[in-house]
């Protein structure tokens, strides 16, 4: 059980950087810096795949609270 919260916090302070990463992009495109479209494709697929990894942690975690 404890794995799967230590899992949990990886994935999180991974997702933390991912932030940072879309707040750059927020201020460089409000700023009026072209950005191309395939950084906001990789950010966005990156985030998709933390989410994943989270829910499937969670479901992890709820099977073994079941179990």
């Amino acid at each position: 059980m404890l794995k799967a919260f230590q899992a949990v916090a990886v994935v999180g302070s991974e997702v933390d950087k991912l932030c940072d990463r879309v707040l750059a992009l927020d201020v460089a495109v409000n700023g009026g810096t072209t950005v191309s479209d395939k950084e906001f494709i990789v950010t966005t697929e990156l985030l998709m795949r933390k989410l994943l990894e989270q829910i499937y942690t969670w479901s992890i975690i709820s099977l073994n609270d079941q179990a």
